[in-house]
């Protein structure tokens, strides 16, 4: 219920206020703290945002940087956790985190040598992803606020969230790369 509340907040400020949130210093800064604090659709909208110079003026984007870089972190035993396997030792230090996943170091110990390897894990609230979207939607459809194109918007958070096609990207990468010894791109391991 309570992103719900938010999310139509949000909207209907949108939808009334549109210009002031786009077009002026102050009005930029209210938004940022706005998307920040409303869910994960709406920090990744405000990311989206900091790279569309048709809808917020280059001389405020900085006002949204913090969007892109200062993400939640989820606790370490979330993340050991989640991986339950007793082949890999995660490492306390963050060493990233984003709006959808966070980055530790680890060691894979089955075998006779300890390999160093790193481990993407997902935050917690991401399984409730497809419920803020669909919330998202709603009040888009709703309010018909033709800020970007939607339906784009909705598709590249779903794609993003797919640690697989992540993986697969990765593996692409490789396979271009791997004729370039001074590129470095990590093994996957699924």
């Amino acid at each position: 219920m309570i992103l719900l509340i938010k999310y139509a907040l949000l909207f209907v400020k949108l939808y009334i206020w549109k210009n002031y949130y786009f077009n002026t210093e102050k009005g930029v800064h209210a938004l940022c703290k706005m998307l920040s604090s409303t869910g994960i659709i709406s920090i990744k909208f405000g990311q989206y945002l900091y790279s569309r110079n048709d809808v917020v003026e280059e001389r405020f984007r900085y006002i949204l940087e913090p969007l892109l870089s200062h993400c939640r972190v989820h606790a370490l035993q979330t993340s050991i956790d989640t991986v339950s396997n007793e082949t890999i030792t995660i490492e306390p230090t963050i060493l990233g985190s984003g709006t959808i996943a966070q980055v530790h170091a680890c060691r894979l110990t089955d075998q006779e040598t300890v390999e160093r390897l790193v481990i993407k894990i997902v935050h917690p609230e991401i399984k409730s992803l497809s419920k803020e979207i669909r919330v998202a939607k709603f009040f888009v459809r709703m309010f018909q606020i033709k800020i970007i194109d939607w339906d784009s918007f909705f598709q590249h958070i779903e794609v993003q969230t797919n640690m697989n096609t992540e993986a697969q990207n990765i593996e692409i990468f490789q396979k271009i790369f791997r004729d370039q010894p001074r590129i470095l791109i990590p093994k996957v391991y699924r």
